[in-house]
């Protein structure tokens, strides 16, 4: 499954990200819809559209936009 999703800015960003775990990382845009991104980097390395099927590591929840600015260094996670 390709990990673009339309209509969600953050989708970019997954193309790019090298983690040590399995994230499953929650994203809502402004319309209220979630989208689901897992980042399987502990087992196979990769990067999916979709809740992935090993228990995740950490499960991150947040909106589009402050994906996108946490990504951009806009902001800073607490």
């Amino acid at each position: 499954m390709p990990v673009h999703v339309d209509r969600f800015k953050s989708s970019a960003i997954f193309e790019q990200l090298k983690v040590n775990a399995i994230y499953e990382i929650h994203v809502k845009n402004q319309k209220g819809k979630e989208q689901v991104w897992t980042l399987d980097f502990k087992n196979d390395g990769t990067v999916n559209a979709d809740k992935g099927t090993a228990k995740p590591d950490i499960i991150i929840n947040l909106s589009d936009d402050t994906f996108v600015d946490l990504a951009k260094g806009k902001i800073k996670g607490k």
